[in-house]
C-alpha cells in the first residue's frame, strides 16, 4: 500500500509536468498502437511511452445497461470500466490487468495513464462493483470508475406561448420571435462587423458534444462539417441540432419564408465544426468515453491545423454521477486538458443546469465540466489527497428570459426560474428557435442548453476577430463586456428571485475584440474596403429615410435596434475599454460625446473625423458639418465674431463655396457689447440700447429697447439669424483671410417685432 501511495504521488507530479510541457504537435512518442485490445510495446517500457489519443467506436447492446436504484436517472454500462494507473506503470502491468479481466482498451489520451476498457458483461451491478473492488486493491491501480451514460440537460417548456410579432422592413424575416434572443444580445449589431472576419482557415474550430443521431445537418447550418462525426442510428435527438443552430445557423435571404431560414446563429459566417455525437451507438456514450472522444476530436483538429484554437460547447449534465464520481471525473478531465496542452487554446462553454421537479443544486454539481471550472478537484487515496486547480478556460452559462419586442428592441430579461445559479455568465435561453433535425423541423426550446451556444457562438466570433488572444483573454472579453442586469420580473414568466450573473453583450464584445478593424467594417456599408464619403452619404440617406424606425438594420450603428433618430445606446468610441465622456477635435471644433448614451449620428460623426476615415475631407465637411455641429469657422478680430451655423445657405470665399445655416450658435471672441454696438451702428439703430441676451430655443437671443415718441418703450428681439442680406464689415484687413473675405460677411436680422 505504501508503494501504491508513493506511485500515486508520482502520478501527480508527472501529470503536472506533462501539462506544462506537452504540445499538440509532439512527435517524440510512437504512434498509438493497440493490438487485440492490449497496449503494444516492450513489457518493461513505461506505459505512458505508448499511450496516445485513441477512441474506438463500438456496437453496444442495451441489455448491457443497468439502472441504478439508488441514484435517479443513473444508467451504468456493465461492459465498460475506466482504470487510472500509477504514473510509472509498465506496458506489462497494464496488459496483465487487461488479460486478467479479459478486457480490451477502447480509449486513452496522451500523457494520462488512464484507459477505458471493454470487459465481458458481469451480469449485474453487484458483480461489476465486486470486480472494481478487486482491481482497486492492486498496487498499480489508483482507481476504477463505472461507465455511466451521459445525459443532455432536460429541456424546459418555452413559456409563455410565443405569439408572432411583426417585423418592420429591414431584417428580412417574417417574425421577430425567431431571433428575439439574438436581438436581446445585440447580435444583429455585432453581425454588422462580419466583413472584418478573416478567412475560414484563420477562424477557430467549434467542437460540440451533444446528442444528434440522425446524420449531419444540411446546408441550413453555415458550417464545415465532418459527416462521420454524426451518428445515424435507430434513435435521434433534436437537442444537438437545436444547440448547434443557435451558434451557427444560416441566415436566410430576405423574403425567404422557409421556416428554417428564420434561424440566425450568433456566429455570422462559416465555422469549422467537429461533433462528439453521444448517439455513437444504440446505447450512447458514457462519461468514460466522452472526455476521450472530445480530446481525440481536438487532436484531429490540431493534426490538420497545428495553430488551431477551439471553442467547445457542452450542454450536458452528469447529475446521475455520485458526488465522488463527479469529483473524480472532473479531476481526470482537468488532467486530460492540461496534459494535451489545451487549457490555453480552448474556450469551453458549459451549461449551469436546469432545475426540475423542485430540485436545486449548485451549478458546479451539474456536470464534470462545470465542476472542473468552478472549483479545484481532487482524488483521495488512503490518507493522501491529489488535487488539480480549477480550469481557467471554461465559462458556466445561466439562462435568462429575453423580453418581448413590442415597439422596443428585445432586451435581456429576468433570470429564468428554471436555471441553476452559480454560473459565471448568462445569455438568453428561453423560447429560443432553432432546428430540431438535420433536414426539417424548427421549434422554440428553453433551458441553459439554449443559452450556452449563444455564448459559444459569440466566443468564436470574438476569437475570429482577435486570433492572437489566448483562451483566458477571450474569456476576459466576454466577461468585461457583459452587463449587470437588475431587471424586474418579465411578464408571463416565472422568474428566479436572484438577479443572476452578468449577461452577454455581443456588440460590445466584438468592439472590444476587433478594435479599429471591426469599427471600419461596421462603417463600410458600401463594402469598398474603406470608410469614405460614399459611406457617409449612404448612412445619412438611411438615417433620414428611416427616421428612428425599429428595424435592426445594417445602418443601426449603436445597436439600439433603431436606425437614425434619437435612440441611444452605449458604445466604446475611443476603444478605451470603458464608457465615459470623450472629446474629438473636428475642423477646429471640439466635439463631446457621452459614450454611455450615443445616437447613430454620434457614432458616425465621431469616426468621420477620426483616423478611421479614408475619404474626401471636403465632401465629409459638406455632408456632416451642420449635422455634427461643425461649421466653417471664420475668425475675425475684435469687432467681429466666429460663425457656426446649422442650415444650408452659402458663403463664398475666393473660389470656395461653403454651406452655412441661418442659425448662429456662438459669437466670439468679440465681447457682446462690441458686437451689439456694431449692429446698432450698421442698422442705424443707435437710439436703441442693449438690455440682455438670454438662451431660448435659438442659441443666442438678444433683446433691445428704445423709448418711443409716444412715451412707450419699444422692444426689439433679434434672433441672430444669418442670411444673405445685410452686410457687416470686417474692420481689419490683415487676418490672413482671402481678399474677397476681408470686407464683408453676410448677416441679417430676423423676427423683428415692436411691442
Amino acid at each position: 500500500m505504501y508503494r501504491r501511495l508513493a506511485l500515486a504521488l508520482a502520478l501527480v507530479g508527472s501529470v503536472v509536468v506533462v501539462a506544462a510541457c506537452a504540445t499538440a504537435d509532439d512527435t517524440t512518442v510512437p504512434d498509438p498502437q493497440v493490438r487485440e485490445g492490449l497496449l503494444l510495446g516492450p513489457s518493461d517500457d513505461p506505459a505512458l511511452d505508448h499511450t496516445l489519443d485513441l477512441y474506438v467506436p463500438r456496437e453496444l447492446d442495451p441489455d448491457e445497461v443497468s439502472e441504478d436504484p439508488e441514484i435517479e436517472d443513473r444508467e451504468v454500462l456493465r461492459t465498460e470500466i475506466e482504470v487510472l494507473f500509477v504514473e510509472d506503470v509498465t506496458v506489462g502491468q497494464v496488459n496483465t490487468l487487461l488479460t486478467d479481466v479479459d478486457g480490451a482498451i477502447v480509449g486513452m489520451t496522451l500523457g494520462v495513464p488512464a484507459y477505458v476498457v471493454r470487459i465481458p458483461d458481469p451480469g449485474d451491478l453487484a458483480s461489476l462493483r465486486d470486480l472494481i473492488d478487486d482491481l482497486e486493491a492492486r498496487d498499480e491501480v489508483v482507481l476504477v470508475l463505472e461507465a455511466v451514460l451521459v445525459r443532455i440537460e432536460p429541456i424546459l417548456d418555452a413559456q409563455p406561448s410565443l405569439a408572432p410579432q411583426a417585423l418592420p422592413p429591414g431584417l428580412g424575416l417574417d417574425r421577430v420571435d425567431r431571433v428575439d434572443h439574438h436581438l436581446a444580445a445585440r447580435g444583429h449589431a455585432a453581425w454588422n462587423a462580419r466583413q472584418a472576419l478573416p478567412s475560414l482557415q484563420a477562424r477557430p474550430w467549434f467542437l460540440i458534444a451533444d446528442l444528434f443521431g440522425d446524420g449531419p445537418p444540411n446546408a441550413d447550418l453555415d458550417a464545415g462539417l465532418v459527416s462521420d462525426d454524426f451518428a445515424d442510428v435507430w434513435d435521434s435527438s433534436r437537442h444537438g441540432y437545436h444547440v448547434l443552430g443557435i451558434a451557427s445557423a444560416y441566415y436566410g435571404a430576405s423574403g425567404d419564408v422557409a421556416a428554417r431560414n428564420w434561424m440566425t446563429g450568433m456566429f455570422p459566417s462559416s465555422l469549422r465544426v467537429r461533433a462528439a455525437d453521444l448517439f455513437d451507438n444504440a446505447v450512447g456514450v458514457t462519461w468514460a468515453d466522452l472526455p476521450v472522444l472530445m480530446i481525440t476530436r481536438m487532436r484531429a483538429m490540431l493534426d490538420e491545423d497545428p495553430d488551431a484554437r477551439i471553442v467547445i460547447n457542452t450542454s450536458l449534465n452528469s447529475r446521475s454521477l455520485s458526488a465522488a464520481e463527479r469529483e473524480r471525473r472532473a479531476f481526470l478531465w482537468a488532467v486530460r486538458v492540461r496534459a494535451a496542452g489545451l487549457e490555453n487554446r480552448t474556450v469551453h462553454l458549459t451549461s449551469a443546469g436546469n432545475v426540475s421537479s423542485g430540485a436545486t443544486w449548485p451549478a458546479e454539481e451539474n456536470s464534470i465540466f462545470s465542476k472542473a471550472a468552478l472549483s479545484s478537484t481532487s482524488i483521495r487515496i488512503g490518507t493522501i489527497t491529489i488535487s488539480q486547480p480549477q480550469l481557467t478556460n471554461t465559462l458556466v452559462v445561466e439562462n435568462r428570459v429575453n423580453t418581448a419586442s413590442g415597439t422596443q428592441r428585445p432586451e435581456p430579461g429576468c433570470l429564468s426560474s428554471g436555471t441553476q445559479l452559480g454560473g459565471t455568465i448568462s445569455a438568453m435561453g428561453t423560447g429560443v428557435w432553432s432546428f430540431t433535425g438535420p433536414d426539417t423541423g424548427v421549434a422554440a426550446l428553453s433551458g441553459t442548453s439554449m443559452a450556452t451556444p449563444q455564448v459559444a457562438g459569440l466566443a468564436a466570433y470574438v476569437w475570429s476577430l482577435a486570433p492572437n488572444l489566448d483562451a483566458q483573454a477571450v474569456i476576459d472579453v466576454l466577461l468585461d463586456t457583459a452587463r449587470d442586469m437588475n431587471v424586474d420580473a418579465t411578464p408571463g414568466f416565472f422568474c428566479h428571485p436572484d438577479t443572476g450573473t452578468r449577461v452577454i453583450d455581443a456588440l460590445d464584445a466584438i468592439l472590444a475584440a476587433g478594435g479599429a478593424d471591426v469599427r471600419r467594417a461596421i462603417l463600410d456599408v458600401t463594402a469598398s474596403g474603406a470608410f469614405t464619403e460614399h459611406d457617409l452619404a449612404r448612412f445619412l440617406q438611411e438615417f433620414d429615410a428611416r427616421d428612428g424606425a425599429l428595424d435592426y438594420s445594417r445602418y443601426d450603428l449603436n445597436g439600439s435596434g433603431h436606425t437614425g433618430g434619437p435612440s441611444t445606446e452605449r458604445f466604446d468610441l475611443d476603444m478605451s475599454g470603458s464608457y465615459g465622456t470623450v472629446e474629438l477635435a473636428a475642423s477646429g471644433v471640439t466635439l463631446t460625446f457621452d459614450e454611455t448614451a450615443v445616437t447613430d449620428l454620434d457614432v458616425l460623426c465621431y469616426y468621420a473625423f477620426d483616423d478611421l476615415y479614408a475619404g474626401d475631407e471636403a465632401l465629409r465637411f459638406e455632408l456632416l458639418a451642420w449635422r455634427c455641429g461643425i461649421l466653417p469657422t471664420f475668425f475675425f478680430p475684435p469687432g467681429g465674431f466666429v460663425i457656426r451655423t446649422f442650415d444650408p445657405g452659402s458663403l463664398e470665399i475666393g473660389e470656395d463655396r461653403y454651406d452655412t445655416l441661418p442659425r448662429v450658435e456662438l459669437w466670439s471672441p468679440a465681447p457682446l457689447s462690441e458686437v451689439l454696438d456694431y449692429y446698432l451702428e450698421v442698422e442705424g439703430l443707435d437710439d436703441w440700447r442693449y438690455v440682455e441676451s438670454r438662451t431660448t430655443e435659438t442659441p443666442l437671443h438678444y433683446l433691445l429697447e428704445r423709448e418711443l415718441e409716444s412715451g412707450f418703450v419699444g422692444l426689439l428681439e433679434e434672433w441672430s439669424l444669418i442670411t444673405p442680406s445685410v452686410l457687416i464689415r470686417n474692420a481689419l484687413p490683415d487676418d490672413g483671410l482671402p481678399e474677397e473675405a476681408l470686407t464683408f460677411v453676410r448677416v441679417a436680422y430676423d423676427e423683428l417685432s415692436l411691442r
